[in-house]
């Protein structure tokens, strides 16, 4: 159980190693199994290794050097399960110090890698294609941070409500949360539920289908002017 939901792309594993110079109840290979909720596992690997012999360290003097390998990603991975233990040397058993997986990375900064912009243009609040979309921005959307895009579409309003479209990443960078916001006058902003003392309030719901979310915007009551825009925080 990883205790979450993550893309695994590789296993590390510290081989037994006595103190005694035994190598013969160490891993040699394994299959692997993923699963997203715990109960169905798909059998993905077979003999995934060979994981290398341990070198004999007195256990005083620390772990047994790393084997590591690597596969395929796997996203939407929460439990792994581990089976038929091949142990090295024709042993009886098998056994490990310790096991770790590897994460594939999906975060801000290995999303604005791919696209080979200047250094100086790979900041979140960089806008290098000068289409007032900020590179965070851009992220959240799944949109190309060097190519012009126009942000939000497809605006309309009836009575109360207004609606409006804009890209959306279908694996957005984890580390990135998007919101939105209203301004009655381009100055003073405000988030979900709120609006000025004594004046009305804009609440956000949002709705996405591949890679497009509509939006819509209800006001608690008229409004003179409706300034709308969506933002993105880094955590």
């Amino acid at each position: 159980d990883l205790g979450g939901t993550f893309t695994v792309d590789s296993i590390h594993i510290w081989n037994d190693n006595q103190n005694n110079g035994v190598v013969n109840r160490s891993v040699k290979t394994l299959d692997i199994s993923f699963s997203s909720d715990g109960t169905n596992f798909t059998n993905l690997i077979d003999n995934l290794g060979n994981f290398l012999l341990p070198t004999h360290v007195p256990l005083s003097n620390g772990l047994t050097p790393v084997s590591t390998q690597t596969f395929a990603a796997v996203s939407g991975v929460t439990h792994i399960r581990l089976t038929d233990f091949q142990p090295h040397d024709g042993g009886a058993y098998t056994a490990m110090d310790e096991i770790r997986f590897g994460e594939v990375s999906n975060d801000f900064n290995s999303w604005i890698d791919d696209f080979g912009l200047a250094p100086a243009d790979q900041d979140f609040a960089d806008d290098s294609d000068g289409d007032g979309l900020e590179n965070g921005l851009e992220a959240w959307f799944g949109t190309h941070p060097g190519q012009f895009n126009s942000g939000l579409a497809d605006v309309s309003c009836t009575g109360l409500t207004t609606t409006f479209t804009h890209p959306h990443n279908t694996t957005p960078p984890s580390d990135l949360t998007g919101y939105y916001e209203w301004s009655p006058n381009l100055s003073d902003w405000y988030s979900s539920g709120n609006g000025p003392s004594g004046g009305p309030s804009i609440t956000f719901t949002s709705n996405t289908i591949g890679s497009t979310t509509t939006v819509t915007a209800t006001a608690s009551e008229e409004a003179e002017r409706l300034f709308l825009r969506p933002g993105v925080s880094q955590d």
